[in-house]
């Protein structure tokens, strides 16, 4: 069986114990189930889980009812008990046989004799037979019910366009009695989709009401909805949807390339070139990539949960309809592969299999890759390899597919494969393309914190804010490429103030050789080429003072002439900007955001963070990343500490018995993190003051556990300075720093400060909110309308988040927001109630 974890020497020697942290794959990823929160929200409570409902399974037949179809005969033997009614034989007689709404009745024998009438609808019935003897009588009754039997129907296809939802209505009223179950059964086909879904409007009643979500997939689903009365009579319907897609045309006058660097804000694939919503886009877990943005296998569905299963099909990419019969050239496709990233290695069983689809609808296996035997955790990231095929004649057809297909335990992001760059066209045999593209985002602003409070930061400028950037750029192009023009812009976007805007690549920086990784780091302190003095004074400015909240951008942009351009080619000029925001706010941080793997402590050991604070303040709460685990440990305990000045065994401050609450996505404004609040034995809040200097803050595992058994934190392995901020205690010896050999990151814990608490995050179920927020058009153009049902305006803040969870705006609540300037894609806008923090969202989508 596959470790999911791996160990790390403390000390040096070979009697050394093994270490008290250890470094784990994650199970779920937050940025998906908070991307399609809004979606999952919509949906009526019980949809995913219909088997909760009475009846189960819709078995409406009950005991002590006998029940008989039309033009069926029953024999029901009487068998009356004659103890005490004297001598035999005695006469039977049916005392209510006569006008019954079942059909015929009558004694035969022994038996009360049954036919239900061939027109019968449904109908119950309560038969009583007497039995007299000299010495008295005895009665028995039989319930019948008579029904007709199930009908199947077969009503008109239903058309949809892709990712349509639809919903339908379903004549409950053609059964007999009131409608009293529903379920459905997937009906066999040659369907491919996986995403669609099929759900009623309610599940408190039964309902014939119903909404279907189309994949991106053409073609025919078939699904059998079952409907059934109070009579037990259950009809079939044989439905069909017929999902639209449109096929994309290569050569002949048309678009002749198919290309994706996965550079778009994700998480989910391109619709127009991709047919899944498997894999995860993102720009944190590839290593040195091709270009920005990758497509990582994670062995996760498109809602960031595990598969589930043993091992078997987990993700799949499968391009969208590609009509190659105007393409008399020969064809190639290619991509850049990478095992592991940032994330866990693929063993030898875990592949990724290359298909192609023939003519007639079936796949061809063109390739297949292999994971590594190497330890879970251990080595290096290995590098992305090109890879390139012919597509042959045979492949020329009118709805040419191609796929990418892997195969692992599906329990959780532990087996990472990142795809970039896929290309097809007559050129792709080869890995040059007139391409020059950034890599990753920028770092944030400061040099140690992604985010920090404001009044820590004022007065210490100098000490606290970056003084170089950090930019990775690759050239694709056979030669070496000029980026010019180019710029790095940092601007504050509450205030809308620019404080730093200068040329990124100089002289002759400009040249970017081929092929060849450029992880540059340009000081801009003493470089004439950046004008870091009036940076530095613009940040020290009064400009920014008196706000809560402040949002800096850091935005790097390129241009080339050569770069290969028109249709298909979008991606290549979408490469050419990246984005970073840094933020001020009541919190300290080192991570980004994005947990890769996590890190969990033995019983009894503790790991801490440490963070410093330029002035006295005061602590207020914990804000602590838990991903989930391949094991449940929402039951386990840990004990949180606070140190001031130094890490010793007296921590000034501990609460202890805490669980691992897990953040709602639907309803937590926190993104993901929760939050303790800082109380005292008797539940009261309990804020602890914070001279100027460094404060730390950790946890110890309380619970026993075995490895991935522990809790964990989640830790970003973006953020390398970070790890050392990190220290252990393994079992009560003395404080450490992370080993050497531990990957560097960040644990992904919040300290708040501030003269306000803020509350915990809810554990509950959210009750459903009395308020809707309402948003049109949607999709929207350059203004939205917000239309708050049920509240005052006055009461809520608004706040819009980019797909990736990225804090874009806060505001008041207002009756329409402007959208201009912001990149078409998916956003989510939430409304959050300034008193009771409840929080009403609505995923907006930005078209142009």
């Amino acid at each position: 069986m596959k470790q999911l974890f791996y160990l790390i020497l403390l000390v040096s020697g070979l009697s050394n114990p093994l270490a008290g942290q250890i470094e784990v794959p994650l199970q779920g990823n937050p940025t998906l189930q908070r991307f399609y929160a809004p979606k999952e929200a919509q949906l009526p409570k019980g949809w995913d889980n219909p088997g909760s409902r009475s009846p189960q399974n819709c078995m409406l037949e009950k005991n002590g009812i006998h029940y008989l179809e039309a033009s069926r005969t029953a024999y029901l033997p009487i068998e009356i008990d004659t103890a005490g009614l004297g001598e035999a034989p005695g006469t039977l007689t049916c005392l209510n046989c006569d006008g019954n709404p079942i059909g015929d009745a009558s004694i035969f024998g022994d038996s009360l004799v049954v036919t239900a009438a061939p027109d019968i609808l449904g109908a119950q019935y309560t038969f009583t037979v007497e039995l007299c003897r000299s010495l008295g009588c005895r009665r028995k009754s039989f319930t019948v019910l008579g029904r007709r039997a199930g009908q199947n129907y077969f009503p008109p296809v239903v058309a949809l366009e892709a990712e349509e939802r639809k919903l339908t209505t379903w004549p409950a009223s053609l059964l007999p009695g009131p409608l009293a179950c529903n379920k459905f059964i997937d009906a066999a086909d040659a369907y491919e989709g996986r995403d669609q879904r099929i759900y009623f409007t309610t599940y408190t009643e039964a309902d014939s009401n119903l909404y279907y979500e189309a994949s991106r997939y053409a073609g025919t689903d078939s699904v059998y909805l079952v409907l059934c009365d109070t009579f037990a009579i259950c009809d079939t319907f044989h439905l069909a949807f017929r999902v639209r897609h449109d096929t994309l045309k290569l050569g002949g006058g048309s678009q002749a390339v198919f290309l994706d660097d996965f550079s778009n804000d994700g998480p989910e694939t391109d619709p127009l070139l991709w047919l899944d919503t498997d894999t995860y886009i993102n720009a944190t877990y590839g290593e040195d990539p091709p270009s920005l943005g990758v497509a990582t296998f994670d062995g996760i569905n498109r809602y960031g949960r595990p598969i589930g299963g043993n091992f078997g099909p987990a993700d799949r990419l499968t391009s969208t309809y590609l009509d190659l019969t105007s393409i008399f050239d020969p064809l190639y496709l290619s991509f850049w592969l990478q095992l592991r990233g940032l994330g866990e290695y693929p063993e030898p069983q875990d592949i990724i299999k290359l298909e192609f689809k023939k003519p007639n609808g079936d796949w061809e296996e063109i390739a297949s890759f292999s994971g590594v035997a190497i330890g879970p955790g251990g080595g290096q990231s290995t590098a992305f390899e090109f890879f390139s095929t012919a597509i042959s004649p045979d492949f020329k057809h009118q709805a040419f597919q191609f796929r990418l297909t892997s195969y692992n335990d599906r329990k959780g992001i532990d087996d990472i494969w990142n795809l970039d760059y896929v290309h097809l066209s007559r050129f792709a045999n080869d890995s040059t393309i007139n391409d020059l593209a950034f890599t990753y985002v920028p770092r944030a602003i400061l040099s140690q914190y992604s985010s920090m409070p404001w009044r820590h930061f004022k007065g210490r400028e100098a000490q606290e804010l970056a003084n170089y950037l950090a930019v990775g750029v690759r050239n694709l192009s056979p030669q070496g490429q000029n980026a010019d023009p180019s710029r790095v812009k940092i601007g504050e976007k509450i205030t809308g103030i620019d404080v730093l805007d200068a040329t990124l690549f100089n002289g002759l920086e400009r040249n970017i050789p081929s092929l060849i990784p450029q992880n540059r780091t340009y000081v801009m302190e003493g470089d004439p080429n950046f004008p870091f003095s009036s940076y530095l004074s613009a940040m020290q400015s009064n400009n920014f003072d008196g706000y809560d909240r402040l949002e800096f951008v850091t935005e790097y942009t390129l241009e080339n002439g050569s770069q290969s351009t028109g249709p298909g080619y979008e991606a290549i000029l979408r490469n050419d900007r990246v984005q970073r925001p840094t933020i001020f706010d009541n919190y300290f941080a080192y991570d980004d955001g994005s947990a890769e793997t996590g890190v969990i402590a033995q019983e009894d050991d503790l790991i801490a963070v440490r963070f410093t604070t330029a002035v006295p303040d005061s602590l207020r709460a914990v804000r602590f990343h838990f991903p989930h685990m391949v094991s449940n440990v929402a039951n386990q305990e840990f004990n949180l500490k606070i140190w001031i000045g130094e890490l010793d065994n007296s921590p000034e401050f501990s609460m202890n018995l805490l669980h691992p609450y897990y953040a709602d996505s639907a309803f937590d404004t926190l993104q993901g993190f929760t939050t303790y609040p800082l109380v005292n034995p008797n539940g009261d809040f309990a804020p602890l003051g914070l001279p100027a200097g460094d404060f730390y803050v950790g946890w110890e595992q309380l619970s026993a556990c075995t490895f991935t058994d522990c809790i964990s934190v989640g830790y970003d392995k973006n953020s390398p300075q970070a790890k050392e901020a990190l220290f252990f205690n393994n079992n009560s010896s003395s404080w450490a720093p992370f080993p050497e050999n531990f990957p560097a990151g960040a644990l992904m814990i919040r300290p708040v400060v501030g003269s306000t608490t803020p509350g915990p995050t809810a554990v509950g179920e959210a009750a459903a909110p009395k308020t809707t927020l309402l948003v049109f058009p949607n999709p929207a153009n350059e203004l939205v309308y917000l239309n708050l049902e049920g509240g005052q305006y006055d009461d809520y803040r608004l706040f819009l988040f980019n797909s990736v969870g990225q804090l874009l705006y806060q505001g008041p609540m207002q009756p329409q927001l402007s959208l201009a300037g912001y990149e078409p894609g998916f956003y989510l806008l939430k409304a959050v109630h300034q008193k009771s923090g409840e929080s009403l969202q609505q995923r907006v989508v930005v078209a142009r």
